[in-house]
This record gives structure tokens, C-alpha cells and sequence, in this order.
């Protein structure tokens, strides 16, 4: 692996970072709060996505390990 490379943020990154003390992860590393609770733009999708059902769990997993870029927006 290249040292040189740098390491993409994730949502759950700068959250983490502004935000220090947090420890609410699951057994994942993955943040327990709902994005819902804390994006307002966020709809959750905990029922279904078209056709397919997807879970708190895997909800939370896609939206706080999405890649920000360097500027905080979504990639």
C-alpha cells in the first residue's frame, strides 16, 4: 500500500471529530445514531429501498462510512 496515499474521510470521521467524546458504536465501529436524528435532510430508508428491505443496521453503515471530500461534501 502506498504511504502517500491519504486516507478518504468518512461522514463518521468529521463527525467523530468535532465531537471527541462520543463512544455510542456498535460491535461494527459503526455510530448508533440514526442519520435521521441528526441530518435533516436525511430520509430514512429503514423500510424499503425500491424493492428491497434494508435494516437500521445496514441504513446507518452506508450513510456513516459514505466518503466525504476534503471540503465536507459527499462524493
Amino acid at each position: 500500500m502506498n504511504k502517500n496515499v491519504k486516507k478518504r474521510e468518512t461522514r463518521q470521521d468529521v463527525f467523530l471529530r468535532n465531537h471527541p467524546r462520543i463512544s455510542y458504536e456498535d460491535e461494527n465501529g459503526v455510530l448508533k445514531f440514526c442519520p435521521s436524528m441528526i441530518d435533516s435532510l436525511y430520509h430514512c430508508e429503514q423500510y424499503f429501498i425500491g424493492k428491497e428491505y434494508i435494516s437500521c443496521d445496514a441504513c446507518r453503515h452506508r450513510y456513516w462510512t459514505k466518503e466525504v471530500s476534503e471540503n465536507g461534501r459527499i462524493y
